[in-house]
Order: structure tokens, then C-alpha cells, then sequence
């Protein structure tokens, strides 16, 4: 939290005062925030598992407003943990990794876009393996 505090003289100068316990509110409101995110995220990429291609669609745009907010490394781990999701099918999986690719893509340097790729390859190839008999 920050206050603005107009100095006593009335010289119409303000400046900027911290609350002292400004730090531990605000690591209790990113907690707060993290654990919402986590549920949200993963009910909206549970969203690809459905067999309707509207709910699909609607789910990847969804996520497009989402990467606006958020940096996309922030969503990795848990879009990494849907490509190995079995209840996500066929189609949603497809879906999800084409989206990740674009986003990749965008990427302004290789070297990050690669570091984000890393876990989601890992993630397509431990499925990989699973499935075949």
C-alpha cells in the first residue's frame, strides 16, 4: 500500500509514504492470487478436454485474454501438466499444442521461447511413450 501525504508546510508537494506492513500484504495478496490462479488455469485447460469445438475455441481464447495478464513462462508448467492429462483427448491436446506453438513463436528471442519449449516437449514425449502399447 502507498499513501500520498501532503507535506505540512502546504506547499503543495505530496510524496509517496509506504505503509510499513505494505510488503507482507502484498506477499499475502500474490499467495491469495497464486492459489486462485492455479484452479482457474487448470479448470479453463480442463475446458480442452471438452468434445464440443465452441467450448474448445472459447477455452483458447480464453487463454489468449489470460497471456495479456500474465506471462506466458507463468503458464507453462501448468498447460505442460494438461498436454499429459489423458482426459484431455485427442483434439484438445492438439489444440493446446498448436496454441503453445504460436505463442512460442511470438517469442522475441530464441533462447527464451527454447526454455519454454523444454517442459512441453518433455511433457509430449512422457505421453508419447505412455501410449504406445
Amino acid at each position: 500500500m502507498v499513501f500520498i501525504h501532503e507535506s505540512a508546510a502546504g506547499s503543495g508537494r505530496k510524496r509517496s509514504v509506504a505503509s510499513p506492513s505494505s510488503s507482507a500484504q502484498d506477499a499475502s495478496l500474490a499467495a491469495a492470487v497464486k492459489i486462485r490462479f492455479l484452479g482457474i488455469l487448470a479448470d479453463i485447460l480442463k475446458s480442452l478436454g471438452d468434445n464440443k469445438k465452441h467450448m474448445r475455441e472459447c477455452a483458447l481464447n480464453t487463454l489468449d485474454l489470460w497471456l495479456a495478464a500474465v506471462l506466458l513462462d507463468k503458464m507453462v508448467p501448468y498447460i505442460t501438466i494438461a498436454l499429459m492429462d489423458s482426459k484431455l483427448g485427442a483434439e484438445g491436446r492438439k489444440d493446446l499444442f498448436d496454441w503453445l506453438s504460436r505463442q512460442l513463436s511470438m517469442q522475441s528471442s530464441f533462447a527464451k521461447a527454447a526454455q519454454l519449449l523444454k517442459p512441453a516437449s518433455a511433457a509430449m514425449t512422457i505421453l508419447a511413450k505412455c501410449e504406445v502399447p
